[in-house]
């Protein structure tokens, strides 16, 4: 988190000979490479115990219409559409409306995107393939943020965040603790971030369960 606060977005990073080189606009900062710790982050397929009526009762207290980033005020419309994209057409609707919508660095859209992909490549990988080909499709029109661009790229390729990934191990073992402090952990990440990246994994567990 200390490194996180002296660095920018646009700042050059350069690994030489094991050591990575940030240049900011303060100073340069210098980190070797031996000292970071790897985590793996990819999406592993797990198994879906939890209910519909228990996810509803995880994700009902979300107040997703006053919080997300999204200037429309109807998720429960919005869900209807992911539910309903049952065809390639379908997808692409829903893909193309969301896509590079709403405002900041990850446009509220697309951290959507992001939830509904790595939801679905926990619970249901084969029902992932046609959101996957249209999302590529899109992206390659470069219609969003170069950090959207590349968060998108992550979760098509089968990777997310810590967090993300966390809130899925969650999912999958059914502890109400761990789940509301995996949601909490969400909720709180950026300005409206959270909150649409947990719209969008309502949406996958929902089109999971119709799978």
């Amino acid at each position: 988190m200390q490194l996180i606060s002296k660095i920018s977005i646009g700042d050059v990073v350069r690994l030489i000979n094991g050591n990575l080189y940030i240049y900011t606009q303060r100073q340069v900062l210098n980190l070797p490479v031996c000292q970071l710790t790897e985590i793996n982050l990819r999406v592993m397929k797990k198994a879906l115990t939890l209910s519909e009526q228990e996810i509803q009762g995880v994700f009902e207290s979300l107040d997703f219409e006053n919080n997300w980033g999204l200037s429309t005020n109807h998720p429960a419309q919005l869900m209807q559409r992911f539910l309903q994209a049952q065809s390639e057409e379908e997808v692409e609707k829903v893909v193309y409306y969301l896509m590079g919508r709403g405002k900041g660095l990850t446009p509220s859209g697309d951290d959507m995107l992001v939830g509904l992909m790595t939801t679905l490549g926990t619970f249901r990988p084969n029902a992932q393939s046609t959101w996957r080909m249209v999302i590529n499709h899109r992206m390659a029109e470069q219609v969003t943020t170069n950090v959207s661009q590349a968060y998108l790229a992550a979760s098509v390729d089968g990777f997310a965040s810590k967090k993300l990934l966390d809130l899925m191990q969650a999912l999958h073992m059914g502890d109400a603790r761990e789940i509301n402090l995996a949601v909490i952990a969400m909720k709180n990440f950026g300005h409206t971030s959270g909150m649409d990246t947990l719209f969008g994994i309502f949406c996958g567990l929902k089109l999971a369960l119709l799978s």
